[in-house]
């Protein structure tokens, strides 16, 4: 079975920076932060 529209497949580009994690070892509760820019001619909705 395929991907359904919008499964992990991106119709633009986007760029990761500034990637802060607070801590040593990191968890599924952990927080971290990113700059994420986007940086093709499309809108784009991240998750990260």
């Amino acid at each position: 079975m395929g991907a359904l529209f919008g499964e992990g497949r991106s119709h633009t580009t986007v760029e990761y920076s500034d990637l802060v994690v607070e801590t040593p070892v990191v968890t599924a509760t952990d927080d971290g932060r990113a700059r994420v820019t986007n940086t093709g001619e499309r809108p784009a909705l991240e998750t990260i």
